[in-house]
């Protein structure tokens, strides 16, 4: 289990190197070190700060999704959907990935 806030593995000035947290029959899913969400409003955020500093109590890292690829181990290149994030995403699926059957 990932103790994180994220699954940020590496950066580099061109793409991002993530964990993938959980994946089931038709998706994989990481949770996004540049965006936030606030589950009560749907908001999603560049930032889980306030403008005084002060941290949304509510706030989570965004779950980001893309098609799996049948349960294997392994990285898989991606196009990030981000809004806030323009680099490649790797999307590492290994024995610490929870699989879930829908």
């Amino acid at each position: 289990m990932i103790s994180c806030e994220n699954d940020v593995l590496l950066e580099t000035d061109d793409e991002l190197l993530v964990h993938s947290c959980k994946m089931n029959n038709t998706h994989m899913y990481y949770r996004c070190p540049y965006c936030w969400t606030i589950p009560s409003s749907r908001r999603v955020m560049a930032t889980p700060f306030k403008k005084n500093g002060e941290r949304y109590k509510s706030a989570v890292p965004t779950l980001h999704y893309h098609g799996n690829p049948q349960f294997k181990m392994g990285s898989y290149h991606k196009i990030s959907h981000c809004e806030f994030n323009k680099k490649c995403v790797r999307i590492v699926v290994d024995e610490n990935t929870k699989k879930e059957l829908d």
